[in-house]
């Protein structure tokens, strides 16, 4: 049977040492396998700035620091909001997609039977 779409697995095994793999069975993600769509990735990147950077300010102490950690919030809930928003849309964008599936494979059934 024949997929319809990329494994969620990577196709280059590497091991611990980041060197191809010995055993064909052992497999890992890699960067050019990622199947996030790059608006998420690139949410998903940011947010992880911003917990970096948020870290760095707390180990700061300086006389703007209130107003330092009120806008890190604001960025941080707008690019939670918009993730949020992204994932909803994949998630959509998924389902139609296996229902599209789901509906091929019912017709595909139908006509064998016939």
């Amino acid at each position: 049977m024949h997929m319809l779409f990329p494994p969620l697995e990577g196709t280059s095994p590497r091991n611990v040492n980041g060197h191809p793999a010995q055993d064909s069975r052992s497999s890992c993600i890699d960067d050019n396998d990622d199947v996030l769509p790059p608006e998420l990735r690139e949410n998903f990147n940011k947010i992880r700035a911003l917990l970096k950077q948020e870290n760095i300010s707390k180990k700061r102490t300086t006389p703007s620091m209130a107003d330092d950690s009120k806008d890190l919030q604001a960025k941080k809930q707008k690019v939670a909001v918009e993730t949020a928003l992204a994932m909803e849309d994949e998630m959509s964008r998924l389902r139609n997609g296996i229902a599209e599936l789901e509906a091929l494979l019912a017709q595909q059934e139908n006509v064998e039977c016939i």
